[in-house]
């Protein structure tokens, strides 16, 4: 069964919400294990000593190979496989912000630091910052998906 734009689109948003959570949980119990459950941004000193950043890496690695994954499920050529890989990280991104909001409390602010990713570096910010580009993918999402309707058309006249 071929299944149509908008029905693919709202499974990768169910996906990218899932798996989101998913992610402020297991950041949630990372925290909790180390006996730092609201520095989630701001890493203590102590703990990034003993915290094992090679396996964060590689949940990172597999984090980006799920998002990946899916876009090429959810996609027919490279611009709708291009449209579901920033809609889904996108909204994973932003609901892992909305989950550990609501487990922790954290971020207190949009100004709160955060390291965003340990890949290629380590690098992060303000939460503002991912949170704008979370919505920013989702536009650009919609962009490539109306160009290939718009596309089609001409095609069809």
């Amino acid at each position: 069964m071929r299944q149509g734009i908008a029905s693919r689109i709202t499974i990768v948003a169910v996906y990218a919400l899932a798996m989101g959570y998913l992610e402020a949980v297991v950041v949630y119990y990372i925290r909790y294990a180390l006996g730092d459950v609201h520095a989630v941004g701001s890493v203590t000193t102590s703990i990034a000593l003993h915290f094992p950043w090679g396996i964060e890496m590689t949940r990172e690695i597999a984090t980006l190979i799920m998002l990946v994954t899916v876009a090429l499920l959810a996609g027919r050529d490279w611009r709708e496989r291009a449209a579901a890989l920033l809609w889904a990280f996108g909204i994973w991104d932003a609901t892992y912000y909305l989950g550990l909001e609501i487990l922790t409390q954290w971020p207190s602010s949009l100004m709160t630091q955060d390291v965003y990713f340990l890949l290629p570096v380590p690098w992060g910010g303000p939460v503002w910052v991912p949170l704008l580009a979370d919505a920013l993918m989702a536009l650009l999402a919609g962009w490539l998906i109306s160009g290939r309707r718009r596309l089609a058309g001409a095609v069809v006249r």
